[in-house]
């Protein structure tokens, strides 16, 4: 069944260097869940300011592994594991970035109430360690219209 929520994600990176922003990045929309054979699957767009145009979000997730997918303005199609170092190509309106991620930690959870999703990796970029991340996702279920 599919459930319409209201989605928070939220975004940290950690960078070695120190020169850049290190402040957390939050995005509030809306979206949907459903739990189809064990899988957790959340969708949802995000529109970036500086940007014209909307880049579509699925999340796939199952105990020990999640999937996300970017079509649109970003796109990029990432697998998390534990202990597993996963190659990306990060497409930008400005070009694509090679990229790795492992993951030390994935966390889903479901409630009656919401869903959340928590990756724990570390990211390199053109083969070179560039920043530790936490990814933080959460889908508070709508309440049905009567």
């Amino acid at each position: 069944m599919t459930k319409n929520c209201i989605v928070t994600v939220r975004g940290e990176q950690n960078y070695p260097d120190g020169v850049q922003d290190n402040e957390p990045i939050e995005l509030i929309t809306t979206g949907y869940y459903e739990m189809i054979d064990g899988r957790h699957t959340l969708a949802y767009d995000e529109v970036f300011e500086d940007a014209a145009g909307v880049t579509s979000n699925r999340i796939d997730c199952v105990p020990g592994s999640a999937h996300v997918v970017k079509n649109g303005q970003i796109n990029v199609d990432m697998l998390f594991e534990p202990g597993k170092s996963n190659l990306a190509c990060y497409t930008t309106p400005f070009g694509h970035i090679d990229m790795a991620f492992t993951a030390s930690s994935v966390e889903c959870e479901k409630t009656d109430e919401a869903f959340s999703l928590k990756i724990v990796y570390t990211m390199a970029v053109e083969g070179r360690y560039a920043a530790d991340c936490v990814l933080e996702l959460t889908a508070k279920f709508r309440p049905k219209k009567k």
